[in-house]
């Protein structure tokens, strides 16, 4: 995505923070963010916040992987424009199917919003001038410049 040292990145539902650790040695300055900090790992740092509701912060690159399908589709817009009110330019991984693990662990699942990969186009193309690969089940979007 031509980052260069020095270029920030917030990790929008940043898990365990691992990403956040292999992008910091790539000289980048990181930032997760998440609604819940039990999973976190590494030591970076770190806003808890719900991603529809997201406090001011900014980058020039926001990384979103995993994340999209465990919202629900009623927020989607609001994660989507939020992320793009505060980045120049995003690169997300969007699951496009049922998980198998939510309603063996928990009873529920945890993909909240499956839906095929042009359903994912359409709405990243509300935020974004979108350049996307489809790729097995997911969907993998480099997203440059707001709208």
């Amino acid at each position: 995505m031509s980052m260069k040292p020095g270029d920030s990145l917030v990790d929008y539902g940043c898990g365990t923070g691992r990403a956040l650790r292999h992008f910091s040695g790539w000289g980048l300055s990181v930032t997760g963010v998440d609604i819940a900090e039990n999973c976190l790992e590494e030591n970076v740092a770190f806003v808890r916040a719900c991603l529809w509701d997201l406090p001011e912060l900014s980058s020039k690159w926001a990384y979103c992987t995993d994340v999209m399908e465990h919202i629900p589709e009623e927020r989607i817009d609001d994660v989507l424009s939020g992320i793009a009110e505060r980045s120049q330019a995003a690169y997300f991984q969007i699951a496009t199917t049922k998980d198998a693990s939510g309603p063996l662990i928990i009873g529920e699942p945890l993909h909240l919003t499956v839906k095929a990969m042009d359903w994912w186009y359409d709405r990243l193309s509300r935020f974004w001038d979108t350049a996307m690969a489809k790729k097995g089940t997911g969907v993998i979007a480099r997203c440059r410049g707001t709208r």
